[in-house]
């Protein structure tokens, strides 16, 4: 096992690289890491990669999410609309 460090470190460096990712293509990936946990069929170890895989997926979808909601919020500013 992987002391913490180590295993936060491992997260940070793979969160880095999924920044790199569409939208779609981290969707995609998380889609697919939780059709394998929910098979059920994965050692213990290799499920809790999956999981934080999945965790810092999860995390930058949310964040290219609210980047895309903020630039259709500015949009409508800057246009004058209101919905």
């Amino acid at each position: 096992m992987r002391p913490i460090t180590e295993a936060v470190k491992h997260i940070m460096d793979s969160t880095n690289t999924m920044q790199d990712m569409s939208f779609e293509d981290a969707l995609a990936r998380l889609e697919a890491i939780v059709e394998e946990l929910e098979g059920g069929d994965l050692p213990l170890e290799d499920a809790l990669r999956k999981f934080e895989e999945g965790m810092a997926l999860r995390a930058v979808c949310t964040q290219k999410l609210q980047e895309a909601e903020a630039k259709v919020e500015e949009w409508k500013a800057t246009t004058g609309e209101t919905q």
